[in-house]
């Protein structure tokens, strides 16, 4: 994906510090992993500017704007945070709280001191690390919660609910 022109990989399941380790060894180039070098569609086929000079100024390049962003939503993650931030490679941690909910015994249990010590947990360790936070919001409320209690970015719904909502009420303002 990386190759024909993605600009991050968010990686769901992860369980373990290893599987971080080996997913900056084939996402970012030397001197940080071990990606093998491709002057593909990403790079406009060796033909945009920042392919076109030495391979160390492509390899930097490549290295600060490619973003790995691992999804804190298994038991082993949540277990291993504070190392997984640590990684140099990985850029930010992206919490799926239905799927941690569920790793924890307690699906969509959000209200839980349980879990929400976890998100604190996660929080704290990818703050310390210097590195950014997403989570994912199911409405605009939990948006605004998750703001407030220091995530960097929050990803609201998905497109589908937002254009069956928008179709349902056209359909329902014409019934009346």
């Amino acid at each position: 994906m990386l190759d024909i022109g993605a600009g991050g990989l968010n990686i769901p399941q992860v369980h373990s510090l290893e599987e971080i380790k080996k997913i900056v060894e084939y996402g970012k180039y030397f001197p940080v992993g071990q990606r093998g070098v491709a002057f593909a569609r990403g790079a406009g086929y060796g033909y945009l500017e920042h392919a076109k000079g030495d391979i160390n100024d492509y390899f930097a390049t490549c290295n600060r704007e490619t973003l790995l962003i691992p999804q804190c939503e298994t038991k082993g993650c949540l277990e291993n945070i504070e190392e997984i931030a640590k990684v140099d490679g990985i850029d930010g941690i992206f919490v799926g709280p239905y799927d941690l909910s569920v790793a924890m015994g307690i699906p969509t249990q959000f209200d839980k001191p349980e879990f929400k010590a976890a998100l604190e947990r996660i929080l704290k360790a990818v703050k310390d690390a210097g590195k950014f936070t997403i989570i994912y919001c199911a409405d605009f409320n939990v948006a605004n919660t998750r703001l407030k209690q220091g995530f960097d970015s929050v990803t609201v719904g998905q497109d589908v609910n937002f254009y069956i909502d928008a179709i349902n009420e056209m359909v329902h303002s014409i019934e009346k």
